[in-house]
């Protein structure tokens, strides 16, 4: 009787450090799992203001009459965002209450909040304009 009582109390323990080490390990994992895909969002948003920066740019340097069509994804990784370039020459990009930012060249353009979808930028008379 005394073997089989000591059997049952050894499952006992395993099976509660078993509990515990699981619950351990989700918290662990998941918080990684977490920072890597908020790492991932943030890369991609990074790309999205550099192609947007090199967009505006490039129709800049390129002189009177240049436009380009820019697409801006209506999501990143299923996080919505807003895009807005800002008269002082800074593209902003916000999600997950974190900025991504860039520089263009120029600073003769309005304030726009560009929209998801497709986006022409143009030159106008050395003003960059957005539709």
């Amino acid at each position: 009787m005394r073997r089989g009582q000591i059997s049952v109390d050894f499952l006992i323990v395993l099976a509660v450090l078993l509990i515990v080490f699981a619950i351990l390990f989700e918290f662990v994992v998941k918080d990684r799992f977490i920072e890597r895909y908020d790492k991932e969002i943030i890369l991609e948003a990074r790309e999205q203001v550099e192609e947007v920066t090199i967009a505006i740019n490039e129709v800049y340097l390129a002189g009177e009459g240049t436009n380009k069509t820019i697409y801006l994804p209506d999501r990143i990784k299923s996080q919505d965002y807003n895009l807005t370039v800002y008269d002082s020459g800074t593209v902003f990009l916000e999600v997950l209450n974190k900025r991504e930012s860039a520089v263009v060249l120029t600073r003769h353009f309005d304030t726009t909040v560009l929209n998801k979808g497709e986006n022409l930028i143009r030159n106008v008379g050395g003003v960059i304009v957005f539709e």
